[in-house]
């Protein structure tokens, strides 16, 4: 029995030898801690529940913005040419309105100063004559004052009362001479003056009479019938061979100017506050009565009268000076736009949609027919706009807070650039701001001439090359 015991301790032994082997633990820095676990943990079955992996995204590289290049403005030419006008240089008297006495003058921008020569033309005429350019440009008709009672003075008062009238001239602008028309004193209408194509010859409107004058032999006759009722207004056809005339109390006229005879009277139509005037074709004479919602298209060639009515009233009428397209200004109390109607097609096209709380004091075109422009006034607050005939979208050109009157005066040569005239007050004063300017028609650029504080206001303005 022993040596059975001793017999299985020895093989125990033995056998717990040969399970004794050498580990190798890897060396841990000693920094490392290694954590033992001394307690069993038993494993516990997990079920896995799929999430969605949230990702950071990660800016994808992008190399610097490079920076867009800034385009140098291209810088806007100066005006250029003479502006010519008509202005009293002496200031407002105390009381009344004086006598006045106008010079011609010629503004001229010199580029180098950035500063407007102002030089005097002709000097001392009496009133408040006409100036009234030629179709070639190059002669304008003037109507001063003279003596015609021969008490040697001239004024306004003179003529207010009789006792002095207008003669008509003619001024050379090229060799700057003062050639004298009339010298019997003709009945004189100073706004119904008008130049034939031919450049010689000026048609006079008076009272009761039509007459051509001559600047080659000085001479005028008589064109047509003496009217019995009062000449409100003659416009002449762009060949200036018909004139239209309007009466007080006869109607309309149709004078053919080289018979003297009468083609067409519309007794039915005219009268006092009727304007109108010639399309440039010569085939059509638009008439517009005040505050009313119909406008009147006399066809020339026919002798057709056609009445276009709109739902609102009509403010102005103006014709493309190249084009047989009539602009126009309606409004209601709801509505306020500028449109366009075509006497051809009987058609119209919406240019503009306005406030309703503003009124449109003027509305004109450029003489190449490519731009419209129009003043809208709300209290005396003034906006000045430029609408190329192709754009949608008009542009403030022109603004100014406190305008109580305005003359838009005419454009450049070179279509660039307007010229206006602005004050404060609705007449002159002698403590109002008052000035004469020059806008370009995109807005980008004004230069003010001149300012004429405290004097009559300048007026019969022209722009030559």
């Amino acid at each position: 029995m022993k040596q059975s015991l001793f017999l299985l301790l020895a093989l125990f032994l033995a056998a717990c030898t040969a399970r004794e082997t050498t580990i190798n633990i890897p060396s841990t820095p000693e920094t490392a801690t290694l954590a033992l676990a001394t307690t069993a943990v038993p494993l516990v079955e997990i079920t896995a529940i799929a999430q969605p992996i949230q990702i950071t995204p990660t800016p994808i590289p992008t190399s610097a913005p490079t920076e867009t290049p800034q385009l140098t403005p291209t810088p806007i030419p100066p005006p250029t040419g003479h502006i010519y006008f008509l202005w009293d240089p002496e200031p407002l008297p105390i009381t009344g309105f004086g006598n006045p006495v106008q010079n011609l003058y010629q503004a001229t921008y010199d580029k180098v100063s950035g500063m407007w020569n102002i030089e005097t033309v002709i000097e001392n005429l009496i009133g408040w004559p006409a100036s009234i350019l030629s179709p070639s440009k190059s002669m304008v008709a003037l109507t001063p004052l003279e003596d015609r009672n021969k008490d040697g003075f001239v004024s306004q008062e003179g003529y207010n009362r009789g006792f002095d009238a207008p003669n008509l001239y003619a001024f050379d602008l090229i060799s700057k001479v003062l050639n004298p028309v009339t010298t019997n004193f003709p009945e004189i209408n100073e706004h119904q003056i008008h130049w034939l194509i031919d450049n010689q010859t000026i048609m006079i409107v008076s009272a009761y009479t039509i007459s051509l004058t001559s600047l080659t032999h000085q001479n005028t006759q008589q064109v047509g019938p003496t009217f019995s009722s009062h000449i409100i207004w003659a416009d002449l056809s762009p060949s200036t061979q018909t004139v239209v005339v309007n009466t007080s109390s006869d109607g309309i006229f149709f004078l053919d100017i080289a018979t003297g005879m009468i083609i067409l009277n519309l007794e039915q139509i005219g009268g006092n506050g009727v304007y109108g005037g010639w399309a440039p074709n010569g085939k059509w004479v638009a008439l517009k009565y005040p505050s009313a919602h119909e406008f009147l298209f006399i066809n020339s060639e026919t002798l057709a009268v056609e009445s276009i009515f709109l739902e609102g009233l009509i403010n102005q009428l103006v014709w493309n000076p190249i084009d047989a397209v009539l602009l126009l200004h309606e409004y209601t109390e709801v509505r306020s736009r500028i449109l366009l109607f075509d006497p051809e097609l009987s058609v119209f096209e919406l240019v503009s949609e306005l406030p309703t709380d503003v009124t449109v004091d003027y509305l004109g075109w450029s003489p190449d027919g490519e731009t419209i422009t129009y003043l809208f006034k709300k209290g005396k607050v003034a906006s000045l706009y430029s609408l190329a005939r192709e754009a949608e979208i008009a542009q403030k050109i022109w603004q100014s807070e406190d305008v109580g009157r305005f003359n838009f005066s005419g454009w450049s040569p070179d279509y660039q650039w307007i010229l206006i005239f602005s004050g404060q007050q609705d007449m002159y004063t002698h403590d109002e701001h008052a000035t004469i300017e020059v806008v370009h028609k995109d807005g980008r650029a004004t230069y003010e001439l001149y300012e004429t504080t405290g004097f009559h206001d300048p007026y019969g303005f022209f722009w030559l090359p």
